[in-house]
């Protein structure tokens, strides 16, 4: 008698009807996210798996391929007389300019542990942006770049784009 009420209680779900007269299947097809590798009843037509597919294929297709030139700020172009932007412009000159994007990523982080003017500072940070960029570090160029969104919106919206049309999710084998 319990199993006669539960069953009472339950909502029946009538199916989805579109404009055009079409139904959707129910329920919405099963997406593992988390992938636990269970098995489950695939409720997606053959013909949206293959228009999906070619989605995909020409996303790939159209990905940016080319990375993006190193980005030098006016200020660092010249050695400043001294101060921040001078031990800045020196960290650059010995790494950052000689393609040393680990050894500079390095220096970059320790320069920025220490109190600095803030536009010193922001300066700093792209370059440790694009110094993982370049490194191919690209989840955490994003993070960086995106921490400088508000100080430089052009500029990082530009990199992070890049960043993310370069990066590609790690394949679980």
């Amino acid at each position: 008698m319990s199993s006669e009420k539960t069953a009472a209680k339950q909502p029946t779900i009538e199916p989805k009807t579109y404009e055009n007269g079409e139904i959707r299947e129910l329920p919405l097809p099963y997406v593992d996210i988390l992938g636990d590798g269970t098995k489950h009843e695939k409720t997606i037509s053959k013909k949206t798996q293959e228009t999906a597919s070619s989605f995909i294929r020409q996303k790939k297709e159209s990905v940016r391929t080319k990375k993006l030139s190193p980005y030098i700020f006016d200020e660092d172009l010249i050695s400043p007389p001294g101060g921040d932007d001078y031990l800045l412009f020196d960290i650059l000159k010995t790494t950052f300019i000689k393609k040393k994007y680990s050894d500079a990523a390095v220096s970059l982080q320790k320069f920025l542990a220490q109190n600095r003017t803030k536009e010193t500072s922001a300066r700093a940070a792209f370059y440790l942006g694009e110094s993982h960029y370049f490194m191919e570090n690209y989840d955490t160029a994003v993070s960086v770049f995106l921490g400088l969104a508000e100080t430089y919106p052009q500029l990082t919206n530009r990199w992070i784009e890049s960043s993310l049309d370069l990066y590609r999710a790690p394949i679980e084998q």
